[in-house]
């Protein structure tokens, strides 16, 4: 989720978990500029599609 703080910085916010023991965290990024967030939200998602694919 990405999200936007009183100061006009993007916050984004990741869950993860650990495989083995499936507990559930929050890992929060902040960045300064737009661009910046959503170059980082494309790099995850094709991250994860690579991921995927490979399982598959």
């Amino acid at each position: 989720m990405l999200c936007r703080d009183l100061f006009g910085a993007f916050i984004l916010y990741r869950r993860c978990f650990g495989l083995n023991n499936h507990r559930g965290g929050l890992k929060q990024q902040v960045f300064d500029d737009r661009d910046d967030a959503l170059r980082t939200i494309k790099r995850i998602r094709h991250a994860r599609d690579k991921e995927w694919v490979q399982a598959g």
